[in-house]
């Protein structure tokens, strides 16, 4: 007597990639952002006591720039931080995409292969 069976397989269909080299579009403006912060940091530096500028005031600037400088290369580097992490989910969810879970039924018969 022939009984129904099932058995669930999940498949993938297409075969994985990474897309890390999207990555390229990202760095790119974050190294233009880069370098457009630290020509404008040269020219502060140019201005001030590089340029003989002396005082308070120049000081405080200086300092200023200084600190602004910093903070804004912890950004960049969270920025790529954060491209990366972006990226790898976003493989995930790709690939999650490509596996298709399917249930197969077939009818036992009760005989062996074999």
């Amino acid at each position: 007597m022939a009984t129904e069976e099932s058995i669930n397989v999940t498949h993938q269909i297409v075969d994985s990639e990474e897309h890390l080299y999207r990555k390229q579009y990202f760095q790119s403006s974050l190294d233009r952002i880069a370098d457009v912060d630290e020509q404008v940091y040269k020219l502060i530096k140019k201005f001030g006591s590089e340029g003989g500028s002396k005082g308070k005031l120049i000081e405080s600037m200086e300092e200023k720039a200084d600190q602004q400088f910093i903070r804004n290369k912890a950004v960049l580097e969270e920025a790529d931080d954060t491209i990366d992490q972006a990226i790898k989910s976003f493989d995930e969810q790709v690939d999650a995409m490509k596996t298709q879970n399917m249930t197969i039924y077939y009818k036992d018969r009760g005989g062996s292969a074999f």
